[in-house]
This record gives C-alpha cells, sequence and structure tokens, in this order.
C-alpha cells in the first residue's frame, strides 16, 4: 500500500517530468525553427542572385538586339541618304522632266 507522501512525491516527480518534457519539446521545436528560418534566408538569398542575375541576362539580351537593330536602321538611314542625294543632283541637272499634266487655270 502506499501512503500519502509516497503518492504526493510520485506525483510530483511525474509532473516534474512532464514540465521538463514541454521545455525539451519547445528548445528542439525552437532548434528546428532557427535551422529552417536560416536555409529559408539563404534560399531566399540564393533566389534573389539568380533572379538579379537573370535580369541582368534580359537587359544584355535587349542591349543587343537594340544594338542590332540600330545598325539596320543606320544602314536604311545612309541608303536614304543617298538616294535623297542622287534624286537632288538629277533635279540640279535638269535631267529629270516634270509629269505632263494638262494644268487647269482658274477662270
Amino acid at each position: 500500500m502506499m501512503t500519502r507522501e509516497q503518492y504526493i512525491l510520485q506525483k510530483q516527480e511525474i509532473d516534474e517530468q512532464m514540465k521538463q518534457t514541454r521545455i525539451a519539446e519547445r528548445k528542439e521545436t525552437a532548434a528546428v525553427n532557427d535551422d529552417y528560418e536560416l536555409r529559408m534566408r539563404d534560399l531566399a538569398d540564393a533566389y534573389r542572385r539568380q533572379r538579379q542575375a537573370l535580369f541582368e541576362e534580359r537587359d544584355q539580351k535587349r542591349t543587343e538586339i537594340e544594338s542590332r537593330y540600330k545598325d539596320k536602321r543606320r544602314a536604311l538611314w545612309v541608303k536614304d541618304c543617298e538616294l535623297v542625294s542622287r534624286w537632288r543632283a538629277q533635279l540640279n541637272n535638269g535631267e529629270i522632266t516634270p509629269p505632263h499634266h494638262q494644268w487647269r487655270r482658274a477662270a
């Protein structure tokens, strides 16, 4: 048979063990949370670096495209200038005859 004092001692011991399990659980949970928080921070940093690299790659390709089309437009502009120069030179030489239209005079 158990005495009241034995019962109280065992009850207190069980209560203390219960308390210690809660404390240990909180410590382990906090350690896991800290570990995963650090890993999430590392992943977020890696994501930002990769995202920045992707933006830089996109900007570089855009610049290459812009440059390529600028070169094409520049070449077309040179051709246009040459065409206009030839046309104006012909006009100054009188080689081109104006189109023949019958002009009506206002009455």
